[in-house]
């Protein structure tokens, strides 16, 4: 498995240290995996895609060149793509943000990445920008990533659920709320 957080890294380094099956790579750029030339049975990707500026780019390379045929793919907690999301959807998944971002203590930083968000503005060299690219690019065609998938494997769960950082909003309307996130299972890589 490859991690680009160094601290993420070290946990799971020693998380599966002597586990036979398991590697552990840092991969600050997110190119490792094709430096090395290895395939994989299984590729997970949880909460990554959104923060790759060409994830359609990477998940096809992912797909056609580091996954054996047979393998499987699981993404998960990536943003639905805001343009087909309802308004009333987005006003409630942004108040859920914007409701757990005044709990952090950095309510200028949220403020003046806010007022970025609204202009259309991303500045590469904000911290809050380079995490949030997503919300710049509208979040995630999760439509251009079911067809990529629907080509190159046997079958495709798509998974489409209500998400926010609040524990206490996710606790009260995580079943109820109108889905702004989503997750998908491709399993049986076909060969090409």
């Amino acid at each position: 498995m490859t991690e680009m957080s160094r601290a993420s890294f070290e946990c799971l380094k020693q998380r599966f240290q002597g586990v036979p099956d398991v590697d552990v790579v840092f991969d600050p750029d997110g190119q490792e995996t094709t430096r090395l030339g290895r395939q994989y049975d299984v590729v997970l990707l949880i909460s990554v895609i959104h923060h790759i500026p060409d994830y359609v780019g990477t998940v096809t390379t992912i797909c056609d060149e580091l996954l054996r045929p047979g393998g499987c793919v699981l993404t998960f907690q990536d943003p639905l793509w805001y343009p087909r999301q309802r308004a009333y959807a987005r006003t409630i998944s942004q108040s859920a943000y914007l409701a757990w971002r005044l709990t952090q203590g950095e309510l200028r930083r949220g403020l003046a990445t806010r007022w970025r968000r609204l202009r259309g503005v991303y500045d590469d060299t904000e911290p809050s920008d380079l995490v949030e690219y997503h919300v710049v690019r509208q979040g995630v065609d999760d439509h251009a990533l079911i067809d990529l998938f629907e080509r190159r494997f046997e079958t495709l769960d798509v998974m489409r659920y209500f998400s926010t950082q609040s524990p206490l909003i996710q606790g009260l309307g995580g079943n109820r709320l109108p889905p702004n996130t989503f997750g998908l299972l491709a399993k049986g890589r076909v060969a090409d």
